[in-house]
């Protein structure tokens, strides 16, 4: 009697190559897409905010640093490295994204002015300076900022000065319409910011800044060419070291012009 040999079958094992791996992690490429979505978002959000050219480039050299990190995991040998390198640079491209394909703000053209400053409080006084004129097109946002060697009738006058001395004090005033620039002390409901700089010449050192509140009075009116604007009942801005002075009661009226 002839007896068969058993058949044997071999088994097929698939190799885990690049299809193998791909199947294996698709929560990989989720996570990936997630960061870069999420990324994106906030690289519109910080160049948004952080608008000045400067502020800008801050956002791009971070995000290239985060891709610089995802190359050197990339080379590093280990499965777990590769991974990583992959969300890491999935962060970095997607800010990149968001800065340059986001809304951006409108472009400023600066122009050169001048800034008349009436006083009513705490002494009647007024004076003029060159001011610098920003603004987008259509004048909708603005930003006026006056020569800070402004000198007025502001400081109470130091008896044991020297009497030849001029004691005006030095007077910074600066306007802003727009959101961009609201970022004083106090939120306003309107997107108009007033702020104000005093520096006496002699006896108390210290610089004194004060700013528009959340209910102080002002009444603005401008275009492209100028503009005037009454305000009073200004606080104190103590977000800067260097403003060491007392608060003062600034009042009156900041009437300017812009060569556009």
């Amino acid at each position: 009697m002839t007896m068969s040999a058993p058949t044997e079958t071999a088994a097929i094992n698939e190799s885990p190559g690049p299809a193998g791996n791909r199947r294996r992690r698709p929560w990989l490429r989720i996570i990936a897409i997630g960061l870069f979505g999420t990324a994106a978002v906030l690289g519109a959000w910080w160049d948004w905010n952080l608008w000045p050219v400067y502020s800008g480039l801050m956002i791009t050299i971070g995000a290239i640093a985060v891709l610089l990190a995802a190359v050197v995991l990339r080379v590093i040998p280990l499965r777990r490295s590769h991974q990583l390198a992959l969300l890491v640079a999935a962060v970095g491209v997607g800010v990149l994204a968001g800065q340059n394909l986001g809304p951006s703000r409108p472009a400023l053209t600066q122009t050169e002015g001048t800034v008349t400053v009436t006083l009513t409080s705490p002494n009647a006084t007024t004076g003029s300076a060159p001011a610098t004129c920003s603004m987008d097109t259509p004048a909708t946002e603005l930003s006026l900022s006056g020569d800070p060697n402004l000198r007025l009738d502001v400081l109470p006058a130091d008896p044991a000065a020297p009497a030849d001395l001029d004691q005006r004090a030095f007077v910074g005033m600066t306007v802003s319409v727009g959101d961009r620039w609201m970022d004083g002390p106090e939120p306003r409901p309107v997107a108009v910011l007033l702020s104000g700089m005093v520096s006496g010449v002699w006896g108390k050192s210290g610089e004194s800044r004060m700013v528009t509140g959340t209910s102080s009075p002002v009444a603005l009116h401008w275009d492209s060419h100028g503009g005037t604007m009454s305000f009073g009942g200004l606080t104190q801005d103590t977000r800067y070291a260097e403003a060491s002075g007392d608060p003062i009661d600034l009042a009156g009226t900041i009437t300017w012009t812009c060569a556009g």
